[in-house]
């Protein structure tokens, strides 16, 4: 499936949220398939990372009628594929620590979920402006964050970062509910 490259913004932003649910369902199908978790979430990760490209190569050649249709792109539908890609890539990141020892100590696992499930506050540390903004739903920087800057087609100031911020929510969810599980 590929973005159509009509010169309707609204037509535009819906071909990215119909490619982002191919996506997710390609993802799906890749979950469900007979892997070891390491091969299953590699899966995903390519998987992820080739909408994301196929998204950052839609918008390089699309021109926006209007900011806000820009700003709604880059601040809540490309985030979405960037997330994905960061989130398996904190889902890999679990598989690399874990070995037989580790899973057998719970502490020391435990503990690497624990510390894991700092990246918020790191982010929060990192960009408090940034974080702030996210928590209370900003707008007023909108057009200054979200729009295209000059040196790039295809990314605004904060459109990274905010996929950031929404890999590691759904990233805590995920942990959080593999540490009631295993530990």
């Amino acid at each position: 499936m590929t973005i159509p490259k009509l010169t309707e913004p609204r037509t535009f932003l819906k071909g990215c949220m119909q490619l982002y649910e191919a996506m997710l369902t390609e993802v799906d199908v890749c979950k469900q398939e007979k892997l070891c978790e390491e091969e299953r979430i590699q899966g995903c990760f390519e998987i992820a990372g080739s909408y994301k490209e196929r998204i950052n190569e839609a918008v390089r050649n699309f021109n926006f009628g209007n900011q806000d249709d820009e700003v709604l792109f880059f601040k809540k539908v490309k985030p979405l594929f960037t997330a994905e890609v960061e989130f398996y890539t904190y889902l890999y990141h679990i598989v690399l620590f874990k070995t037989k020892e580790i899973e057998a100590d719970k502490h020391e696992l435990g503990a690497f979920y624990k510390r894991q499930l700092l990246k918020k506050e790191k982010l929060r540390k990192e960009n408090p402006a940034f974080y702030d903004y996210v928590q209370n739903e900003g707008t007023y920087a909108d057009f200054q964050w979200f729009t295209r800057r000059a040196q790039s087609r295809d990314s605004s100031l904060f459109d990274s970062l905010m996929g950031r911020y929404l890999a590691i929510e759904k990233f805590e969810e995920h942990l959080k509910a593999v540490m009631l599980k295993e530990l």
